[in-house]
């Protein structure tokens, strides 16, 4: 029998639910059968299926972007059902992931219906704008395929059409199913290096550990993402492992789970974190305590009690080294007291410890269960090109530790934007919009974990709207010291603060272009305008344009990674008349996104 899963989550997270699969009387045109091509490097259980010799209909082989493989790629017609068919070859039956690599400049998802002998793999799978037709992405599907000939059709659910597609790897697993817990800890117990021990889908209950010890290698599974519900009171336990995968489960246990030292380059890709908890619990759902964790593609969801969704730490007084937090998605918690962060990288006395993480194109809404919405409190991390959407509680805070890069993010709604404590961080392309207090403090020193925010470095930031300043430099008897703040936007609707430096020792502003609808000495309107989806951009003719004071070589792009010019434009983004992709939406991140 061919077992083939609609993922749960790409209905739950991008609100698309299972679509007809793509007529039989669509006229395929006649074209030659995609022939396997073992990719360099890899095992002869993958194999590479060019998109131009596949059946097409309704599409087009193309060559005007660069960075295809082969000799081309397919460019989908304009109507809903056009389709790229590959005629696929497994040696035996089993599941395999199918790798999509597309690229699309679209200004919206280009979601496409994948089948797989005619049933559905993964219907209106969103494809995600990559931001220009000459980047490509992966997108992956996890199917079942029967032994022989297997016919894999992705299918424009739009009459927008499809992205550009370049190819299709097909890597077949070979794995044998486990129907059970006690055979899940059996089968990890003895799996081998680059072995996948894959759970069948349905919902089990755990109780006692399902331990991870002095496993190298392994990817532990869901049938298909989202497939396997997982119960009970006990969760997986690592054991001193290391290049291990956890994917695509759904954790409803009542215990969180634990990275621990000296387990390293542990993965957690594509699961959904929705624990379920009583009223006076206080658990954090995941703890990374191991170097090179890399927390990819997951949901965290629903909490409502004390604690954190995502906790990085050490153990004694170290930090987990380069964990890398990636395009996941962070959505309503509701603990009304403090210590609920969505992601709180260290504590307060582990500040001045270098952890070098990566928090990097999450999305965080309803994120409310503290006043920090990524707490900071540890050395020498970057915080890039997240996006923090409303709330009644909410920011994204340095609250302890030196030398932080904060680029790229977007907040918008909420009632605070970017809170500044200690010394040496660059701020710089940050957009903050319609914010309820201040847009950036800059901190004032007053204890031992609120150290004065000293070198701070504020360049080419936009804030929008906030009702507060827009950038503020705190009072007191020990204000930050030796700031810069240059070429930054800084607007609002009426008149009142935009840039208010109090007692601030030894600031340096250059460049900056302040507008609150009042004529006056140092004010130039930089005429911003809204786009489709609501961020403010420049517009043609704005004074902001090539307009920037200082030179900063290595501030290369802007807020939407887009080129900046020898002379940059003032404020977070750089003027381009085709505008940029802007806040991450939910197709942009967890489980159904990857």
């Amino acid at each position: 029998m061919i077992v083939l899963g609609l993922s749960v989550l790409t209905a739950v997270l991008t609100g698309l639910y299972p679509a007809a699969v793509p007529s039989a009387a669509l006229a395929a045109s006649t074209a030659p059968t995609a022939s396997p091509t073992a990719p360099s490097g890899t095992s002869a259980s993958s194999a590479v299926y060019e998109a131009e010799k596949a059946t097409l209909s309704r599409a087009a082989v193309d060559d005007r972007h660069a960075g295809f493989s082969g000799t081309g790629f397919v460019d989908y017609a304009a109507v809903v059902g056009s389709y790229v068919e590959f005629t696929v070859t497994a040696a035996s039956s089993g599941s395999a992931d199918l790798v999509v690599r597309y690229a699309s400049a679209a200004g919206e998802d280009r979601p496409l219906d994948i089948t797989v002998n005619g049933a559905v793999a993964a219907a209106r799978s969103p494809f995600a704008p990559t931001g220009a037709w000459a980047t490509w992405r992966e997108v992956t599907v996890r199917a079942t395929l029967r032994a022989g000939a297997n016919k894999v059709r992705l299918a424009a659910a739009t009459e927008d059409g499809g992205p550009n597609l370049d190819r299709l790897t097909v890597r077949t697993t070979g794995a044998p199913l486990v129907t059970s817990v006690t055979g899940l800890r059996a089968a990890i117990a003895k799996a081998a290096p680059g072995e996948r021990v894959v759970i069948a889908n349905g919902t089990y209950a755990v109780d006692g550990d399902i331990p991870i010890e002095r496993r190298s290698g392994i990817t532990v599974a869901a049938q298909s993402v989202g497939g396997v519900t997982l119960t009970g009171t006990g969760t997986f336990t690592f054991d001193r492992s290391s290049q291990v995968t956890v994917e695509g489960f759904v954790f409803r246990q009542r215990s969180g789970l634990t990275v621990p030292a000296g387990s390293t380059r542990i993965k957690i890709r594509r699961n959904v974190f929705q624990l379920t908890e009583t009223p006076t619990d206080k658990i954090n759902w995941l703890t990374v305590e191991g170097d090179d964790a890399e927390i990819t593609g997951n949901a965290f969801r629903n909490k409502t009690t004390h604690g954190v969704f995502l906790q990085v730490n050490g153990a004694g007084s170290t930090m987990a080294q380069r964990v890398a937090i990636r395009r996941n998605h962070f959505y309503d918690h509701r603990w009304t007291g403090n210590g609920g962060e969505a992601i709180r990288l260290g504590y307060g006395e582990k500040g001045q410890v270098p952890a070098h993480a990566v928090v990097e194109y999450n999305l965080f809404e309803k994120a409310e269960g503290d006043d920090e919405t990524i707490s900071v409190k540890s050395s020498d991390n970057v915080i890039r090109g997240n996006t923090i959407l409303g709330g009644r509680r909410g920011s994204l805070t340095l609250r302890a530790g030196d030398r932080h890069t904060v680029e790229g993010n977007f907040i918008v709604g909420g009632p605070k934007g970017v809170r500044v404590y200690g010394e040496g961080h660059t701020i710089v392309n940050n957009y903050i919009a319609d914010v309820g207090g201040d847009g950036i403090v800059l901190g004032a020193g007053y204890d031992a974990i609120h150290q004065r925010a000293d070198d701070t470095r504020l360049l080419f930031n936009t804030v929008v709207n906030a009702t507060g300043s827009a950038i503020r430099v705190q009072g007191g008897a020990n204000p930050a010291k030796d700031s810069l703040i240059a070429d930054n936007v800084l607007v609002r609707r009426s008149a009142g603060d935009l840039l208010r430096l109090g007692g601030a020792q030894k600031a340096t502003t250059s460049g900056n272009m302040l507008w609150d609808g009042v004529a006056g000495s140092g004010k130039r309107d930089p005429k911003l305008v809204r786009d489709t989806a609501g961020t403010y951009r420049l517009s043609a003719g704005s004074p902001a344009i090539d307009a920037s004071k200082g030179s900063y070589p290595e501030v290369g792009e802007d807020m939407d990674g887009q080129r900046r010019v020898s002379v940059p434009d003032v404020g977070a983004d750089e003027f381009h008349a085709e505008g940029g992709g802007g806040p991450l939406t939910r197709a942009d991140v967890g489980p159904a996104f990857h």
